[in-house]
């Protein structure tokens, strides 16, 4: 029983001591820093991450661009010529069709985004509307009543 005792009051001293290590890292690894800071912070990370992975896929566009005339005279039978200008010349209008597909998915996100404030704006009128048409009916005369 002794010994149950003695390795319990030791699991909690040693839970006790990892808990003031945990909570003396926290306050010297955020000590002077808000939680603006932190935020900053992973803005700054998610944004660097996705300018990266565009900054990659531009990459492979420009060399699957640079690779295309190489491709289309050999497997093609195009006749292209196969110098430094026409590769360079594929490699640049390789990036620009995907720079701007990249312009045509931001546009069609922030239209979304506009077309849900829209939509958020003019909730109240719609909802007025359906109101003031269920008050004073729909605004239709019934032409089976009217023939009759």
């Amino acid at each position: 029983m002794l010994l149950v005792n003695a390795t319990l009051s030791q699991s909690s001293t040693v839970h006790s001591a990892s808990t003031s290590l945990f909570s003396s890292f926290l306050s010297s690894a955020f000590n002077g820093v808000s939680i603006a800071g932190i935020i900053i912070l992973a803005l700054f990370l998610y944004i660097s991450y996705k300018f990266l992975k565009v900054l990659y896929t531009t990459v492979i566009f420009a060399v699957l661009g640079a690779l295309f005339p190489i491709f289309a005279d050999k497997f093609l039978n195009a006749s292209i010529p196969l110098n430094l200008h026409t590769i360079i010349s594929f490699a640049i209008m390789s990036v620009v069709i995907y720079l701007i597909y990249l312009l045509l998915k931001m546009t069609k996100f922030v239209l979304k985004i506009v077309k849900f404030i829209i939509k958020i704006i003019l909730l109240p009128f719609k909802i007025m509307w359906k109101i003031l048409k269920a008050i004073f009916g729909s605004g239709k005369k019934d032409s089976k009543n009217k023939n009759s």
